[in-house]
């Protein structure tokens, strides 16, 4: 003898709207979000490797490449500093030309030797001469001070 089933049937879910939002605006902190989207074309056999690369590691392929892109640009110590979600955490460049010129140098030949393994190009050295101030001015971040000079 068989025991009748005693599951339930399926009733259709109600559709959700996808044009309406799914987070309340109202008292929520957007800071942890992230709302920048990089879109690449790839061939698939990068793509696959990422994927393998990614998959031993035991995260997504898109954590992959962000920690990937955050690493190299924590390695540039031109750039501010970042948190490990590419957040920038500072106004300015970690180390300073001026006061820590040694520390300064010696991460900007790791930062070249790096690039030059890695990518084959070295940097110029004109890089060098650009102002503490102008990665904020690029993302438009930057206030003048009313008391400097130009």
């Amino acid at each position: 003898m068989v025991k009748e089933s005693k599951t339930r049937p399926t009733l259709p879910r109600p559709k959700r709207d996808r044009k309406a939002p799914t987070r309340k605006k109202g008292g929520v902190s957007t800071e942890g979000l992230r709302d920048g989207r990089l879109v690449m074309r790839v061939q698939q056999s990068l793509n696959d490797l990422v994927d393998i690369r990614a998959r031993e590691r035991g995260e997504s392929r898109s954590r992959f490449i962000e920690r990937l892109l955050v690493a190299f640009l924590q390695a540039d110590p031109r750039n501010p500093e970042l948190d490990a979600w590419g957040r920038v955490l500072t106004d300015g460049p970690t180390l300073s030309k001026a006061h820590d010129a040694v520390r300064f140098g010696a991460a900007w030949a790791k930062f070249v030797a790096l690039n030059e393994s890695l990518l084959g190009f070295k940097p110029p050295d004109r890089w060098l001469d650009e102002p503490s101030d102008f990665v904020a001015r690029q993302m438009g971040a930057y206030v003048a001070d009313p008391d400097e000079d130009d």
